[in-house]
């Protein structure tokens, strides 16, 4: 992705769900969901993910497993917050 209006929405869908997929992006077969990891003045400072074959991560992705990604930052997040 190289358009800077599409990189705006993509971060702004991002901001408001707190997880992102990247569905065979980087290499066919292969999938990901992440979600964001903030410190004590809610910057960011790292994501959690999982990755997997896209038999088991699918667009669009389990909703079990993006809770599962999503509660596991939120964890680290208050560690550090």
């Amino acid at each position: 992705m190289t358009d800077v209006d599409a990189i705006k929405k993509r971060l702004e869908l991002i901001r408001q769900r707190l997880y992102e997929t990247a569905i065979e992006e980087v290499m066919l077969g292969f999938s990901t969901i992440a979600a964001p990891v903030f410190d004590a003045d809610n910057k960011l400072i790292g994501t959690v993910g999982i990755i997997g074959s896209v038999q088991y991560i699918a667009d669009p992705p389990n909703p079990q497993q993006i809770a599962h990604v999503q509660s596991c930052a939120a964890t680290i997040s208050r560690v550090f917050g």
